[in-house]
């Protein structure tokens, strides 16, 4: 487990909406850049590479570069992203 000075702890992500939503966004779309997820999350530069610094460190999303533009997706590698995307594709099941 991480400690808060580093991020947070792994639960963080269930329990932060901007996570959720970026974890959503990568959920339907495999993979997105930088700009689509400020788009998508309604955040800022500055919070929003906060979240995915934390997502990184623990293992949650990758980021590829390609030049200057960052991509992210889901690392399905991850305990953690594995069990919220089968979390999740059983909610949406069920409504």
């Amino acid at each position: 487990m991480i400690s808060r000075d580093s991020g947070g702890t792994d639960l963080e992500i269930i329990l932060n909406p901007i996570k959720i939503r970026l974890f959503l966004c990568l959920l339907n779309e495999e993979y997105a850049t930088f700009s689509r997820l400020v788009r998508v999350t309604r955040s800022n530069y500055k919070i929003l590479s906060r979240h995915l610094e934390d997502m990184k460190r623990l293992g949650i999303i990758q980021e590829y570069r390609i030049n200057k533009i960052r991509i992210f997706k889901i690392n399905y590698e991850s305990k953690i992203s594995s069990i919220l995307a089968k979390f999740i594709s059983e909610w949406k099941a069920l409504h």
